[in-house]
């Protein structure tokens, strides 16, 4: 039973905080709508005019905890989110080395895109080059409350808030014209490319630069020679051609030993006919590709080729000889009559 003491003091602060509305008053954190009180961030006053007010829910509230429940979710692959209607996506040709994109949210909690290597770009128009993600990127999209929020509902309509990002890409299509501004994609998950697919994750995680990536693609997806991958040349300031080639003889190599890396046969493709060619022009540069076929048994250099039948030499110009070859597709054997060969590198 509740004494008659304690009724009275409830019903006296009753009164107290009853007095404080009718007086215009609000608790702490609160804020006074023509004599009521709200929340400010989880509700709105709008004034009717007359001294009448109505308290409504502020619907970035929502997004709010949305935001809190989603801040720590992992990133999805672009492809996913387009297809799913999460996001949208507006792409550009920004030349041969990368890609620009816009992509804004539609849905009212924050977004984490993902962009792997792989993801593939073919172009709209036809007499352009498809493009390739090299480089994996990752993207936050980052929802607002109140009025920069971008999803459409019928008391606000969706915004313009996009978030730009330029992706590393390389073209699938030597021949064909270099991308421009006024070039749009579409964006696929991958180029179902067998060869490419084993390749793409390598060149990540090799960290390579652009001219022994873009080298090392063409290789795959246009069987190019020596003389084809002359096709990329370097510019001069005002944008004319100077003519000079960006992939040479030690771009090519690099690309032969990625693509090598990759678990693909590269005595398959039409650049192993230039690989003397390749080999002549990498003399003396200590990162020349000695680690695999393209030379076998020779390193271009101080230390001079090996006699024949014998392997090496090895970093002390020693070398050796051992009771069998190898066996096909691998590597070797090492001074210590070892063989090896590289596996495809996980993308996960």
């Amino acid at each position: 039973m509740i004494s008659e003491g304690t009724k009275l003091i409830v019903y006296f602060v009753l009164f107290l905080f009853c007095a404080g509305l009718a007086e215009g008053k609000c608790q702490d954190g609160m804020l006074d709508c023509c004599g009521n009180c709200y929340h400010p961030g989880l509700e709105d006053c709008i004034k009717l005019g007359g001294g009448v007010c109505k308290i409504v829910k502020n619907p970035a509230s929502d997004i709010q905890l949305s935001n809190t429940q989603n801040k720590n979710a992992e990133a999805e692959n672009i492809y996913d989110l387009i297809n799913e209607g999460k996001i949208e996506v507006k792409t550009e040709g920004a030349g041969i080395s990368k890609l620009s994109l816009k992509i804004k949210p539609k849905v009212d909690f924050n977004i984490k895109v993902s962009i792997p290597p792989g993801t593939f770009f073919p172009a709209k128009r036809g007499s352009s080059q498809n493009m390739v993600s090299t480089r994996a990127v990752t993207v936050e999209l980052e929802v607002k409350p109140g009025l920069e929020v971008t999803v459409e509902r019928e008391d606000q309509p969706a915004g313009e808030h996009w978030t730009e990002v330029n992706v590393p890409v390389a073209c699938t299509n030597m021949h064909k014209a270099i991308p421009g501004s006024s070039d749009t994609f579409e964006i696929e998950r991958s180029p179902n490319q067998e060869e490419l697919d084993k390749l793409l994750p390598v060149l990540d995680a090799e960290n390579s630069a652009y001219p022994v990536m873009q080298a090392a693609i063409w290789i795959i997806t246009d069987d190019a020679t020596y003389d084809d991958l002359g096709t990329l040349v370097s510019k001069l300031p005002d944008g004319s051609k100077d003519g000079a080639r960006l992939i040479n003889e030690y771009e090519a190599s690099e690309a032969m030993k990625l693509i090598e890396m990759a678990g693909i046969d590269i005595q398959s493709k039409a650049i192993w006919a230039d690989r003397d060619r390749i080999r002549e022009g990498n003399k003396g540069k200590p990162t020349v590709y000695d680690e695999g076929t393209l030379h076998p048994g020779e390193i271009p250099g101080p230390c001079g080729p090996c006699p024949e039948g014998s392997n090496g030499p090895d970093e002390n110009c020693s070398c050796w000889t051992c009771e069998s070859k190898c066996p096909e597709g691998w590597q070797g054997p090492n001074e210590k009559c070892e063989c090896w060969r590289w596996e495809p590198v996980n993308s996960n």
